[in-house]
């Protein structure tokens, strides 16, 4: 992989997945400063800005105590499995789709693979999260921002804003993967927010995507329905996220998600182990990232 040391990512994966004495004595100034942070931004309920620097080399800004924020602060990376998907299947000169952009860590790594030649599009839709994915892209020329949600058609919808500590989690319905107890008990703000098909997107401008990452927290069948055309013509690479919910009603649960993509003429596979396995269809999720190849 050009300019990206995969060695790095191996070391941060170790590190992270090693027992909690191994990572302090391996950096103990890093990780007591961070849970430091995490405590702090717990107790006095502030939220708490600070630089973090990803395994490939770029420095991001994420926000204590949100939980993908305190990955990447500790150890370079988050969803190592979807990490490693958009390493093995983006490449120089791809466009690339990210689907619930967040503060841009798929887009950054994104547009560090796919280089001058090849672009990147983030749809982030929540205000206040798509101020730090522009500041975290800004310098970025192969990075267009849209600050918008993605859905079946053109339309305002209603976006439940959690705030920073609950961002990863921002959603457009109830009974997102907001951990149960959350659920019940956190704040949300209702936001109006314009949202968009990727029909329209890439009718509009002129463009088709190679690889679509998608993770809308339960929006993901209404995305798939506004790309249809998009996945019969142009047969992107396509990640989602699954997991359905124990105790909600669901319209949409995951297997209908993974059903629809096989409908579409695509293969379901799942990174296990360090390579990808065909994956059997489950009648529920807990929550994982599987990845769909046009046949």
């Amino acid at each position: 992989m050009e300019n990206i040391d995969l060695s790095k990512l191996d070391q941060k994966t170790a590190l992270l997945k090693s027992s909690k004495i191994n990572r302090f004595l391996q950096h103990p100034l890093h990780m007591t400063y961070s849970k430091g942070i995490e405590y702090f931004s717990n107790v006095f309920k502030k939220n708490v800005k600070r630089k973090a620097t990803t395994f490939w080399g770029d420095d991001i800004e994420v926000v204590f105590p949100e939980m993908v924020s305190m990955s990447i602060y500790k150890y370079g990376l988050v969803e190592e499995e979807l990490t490693r998907i958009v390493l093995s299947m983006l490449k120089p000169g791809m466009i690339f789709f990210d689907i619930g952009a967040h503060f841009g860590y798929y887009s950054s790594l994104a547009a560090k693979i796919v280089g001058e030649t090849g672009h990147v599009y983030s749809f982030e839709p929540t205000p206040a999260t798509f101020n730090i994915l522009k500041k975290n892209i800004q310098n970025k020329k192969n990075i267009s921002p849209i600050n918008a949600a993605v859905y079946s058609h053109k339309t305002e919808i209603k976006m439940k804003d959690y705030g920073f500590e609950y961002s990863a989690f921002n959603s457009i319905y109830e009974g997102n993967l907001l951990p149960e107890n959350k659920r019940k008990i956190h704040h949300y703000d209702e936001l109006s927010v314009k949202a968009l098909s990727i029909d329209d997107f890439v009718k509009n401008e002129k463009t088709e995507p190679d690889f679509v990452k998608i993770d809308a927290e339960k929006a993901e069948l209404d995305i798939l329905i506004g790309m249809e055309n998009t996945l019969l013509t142009s047969k992107p690479v396509v990640t989602l996220e699954v997991g359905d919910i124990e105790g909600t009603n669901q319209d949409t649960p995951s297997r209908k998600l993974v059903e629809h993509m096989v409908s579409m003429n695509y293969q379901c596979l799942e990174y296990a182990e360090g390579k990808f396995v065909k994956h059997i269809i489950k009648d529920s999720y807990f929550y994982d990232n599987l990845l769909f190849i046009p046949e």
